[in-house]
């Protein structure tokens, strides 16, 4: 059965899966904000973060997708459907077949978080849950989907995991004590036109866009359901997965953390971005298919290679993100339609403060990193390339001149140089 599963849309730079916004992901940005909860110790529940989250959009999307549908009235189709979009979105090889109105167990041949975080940390103890906390969460929404019971029916646990040298992943799925939980924001409170923003200048027209969106990136063309794309694994993720986990955080930073907590998550959310700026446009700018399909298209001036990064994330369906204006050592970026900020908007509504200490890590870490030269002459992009960026310090700083958080009509962030 051919299935579609997801579209671009170019007026709104965001991949959409019934109603549900996705982006690509990087497997340093997926590993590192599940790790960074894990290093805060038990002061957050991880599984309502991270499991919880996920089921919740599963659910949402998945019923949504099968609702009304006739292609998907007869249970089989909807555990196929599920296995493929799994593997479309390159978190791996899921198998249903097994799995009953009243649980199971389903097994996993490859997943993406388990064999990313072997590939990056070693081996896992086996005193420590398994890493597929995704995975569990996404399983439990999409079977309430499939069976078309209550969402908080079913729960889970991981048994076995890739991470810590078993041969699979495996999930045991079954009927707890059922609690409410919450839907997805879905497209959120979307922005409303604003015109086109001025840039600079255009000087790599939809080149680079038109290059990564034209590989139409997805697992299904892999024998282990993963995207292996640009020297490093991506998923095409839940956009609302990260925003839900960013408000569950800041809402409970200082009853988890105490008083300086809320200042806790946002550097947190910040190196998050800064980082993967690092890891992401390093393994992109320095890879194979950016030096024969890209690199001829990009100026070598500093706004060209800005410009072109910047792209990377419109690409990625992170939103539009544009440069709206520059002087010397300052840069003014745009971000039209960012679906975290969609997503934040629908949870919470406007708040006192700007939220998007995330999106402002990234620009300014994409920045620094053009700044301190992103070409690594064939050493490779690793974890320690990544710290090696991170410890040498900032020479670029970002604020939020205007938000949507607060009542502005768009998102704009000034990196100036320190």
């Amino acid at each position: 059965m051919e299935i579609s599963f997801d579209t671009y849309f170019e007026d709104k730079s965001v991949y959409y899966f019934a109603n549900e916004p996705l982006n690509f992901q990087s497997e340093y940005l997926n590993l590192y904000l599940q790790k960074g909860i894990e290093d805060m110790g038990n002061k957050f529940d991880i599984v309502d973060l991270l499991v919880t989250t996920s089921q919740e959009i599963a659910f949402t999307s998945f019923s949504r997708y099968f609702k009304d549908n006739e292609r998907f009235i007869k249970i089989e189709r909807r555990k196929e459907a599920v296995e493929k979009y799994f593997a479309h979105c390159g978190f791996g090889r899921i198998h249903l077949e097994s799995i009953q109105p009243k649980g199971g167990y389903i097994d996993a041949t490859s997943e993406h978080y388990a064999m990313a975080w072997k590939r990056h940390f070693g081996l896992r103890s086996k005193g420590l849950s398994g890493v597929s906390y995704f995975t569990l969460g996404f399983l439990c929404g999409a079977i309430e989907a499939i069976f078309e019971v209550e969402p908080g029916t079913f729960r889970g646990k991981q048994i076995q995991c890739l991470s810590q040298g078993d041969s699979i992943c495996r999930f045991e799925i079954f009927r707890g004590f059922k609690r409410k939980i919450n839907k997805s924001p879905g497209l959120g409170k979307l922005q409303h036109e604003v015109g086109e923003v001025d840039d600079v200048f255009v000087p790599n027209g939809n080149s680079v866009v038109e290059a990564i969106n034209g590989l139409n990136l997805s697992g299904l063309d892999s024998k282990k359901g993963l995207i292996d794309q640009f020297d490093m694994t991506i998923t095409k993720h839940f956009s609302n997965y990260m925003a839900m986990i960013e408000i569950k955080l800041l809402m409970q930073a200082k009853k988890r953390l105490g008083p300086g907590g809320i200042k806790t998550i946002k550097k947190f959310l910040e190196k998050l971005g800064e980082s993967n700026a690092y890891f992401t446009i390093g393994k992109m700018i320095n890879s194979d298919y950016w030096a024969e399909y890209i690199a001829g298209s990009v100026g070598k001036d500093e706004s060209s290679e800005l410009y072109a990064c910047l792209d990377i994330w419109t690409a990625f369906g992170c939103g539009k993100w544009q440069l709206a204006a520059k002087t010397t050592g300052q840069f003014q970026i745009s971000i039209k339609n960012n679906p975290e900020t969609n997503a934040f908007l629908k949870l919470v509504g406007n708040t006192k403060s700007p939220l998007g200490f995330y999106a402002g890590g990234l620009v300014m870490g994409t920045i620094n990193m053009l700044d301190k030269g992103a070409k690594t002459g064939g050493e490779g992009i690793d974890l320690n390339f990544v710290n090696k960026l991170i410890k040498g310090g900032h020479h670029y700083e970002y604020i939020q001149k205007n938000c949507r958080m607060v009542g502005g009509n768009i998102d704009t962030l000034i990196v100036s140089r320190t």
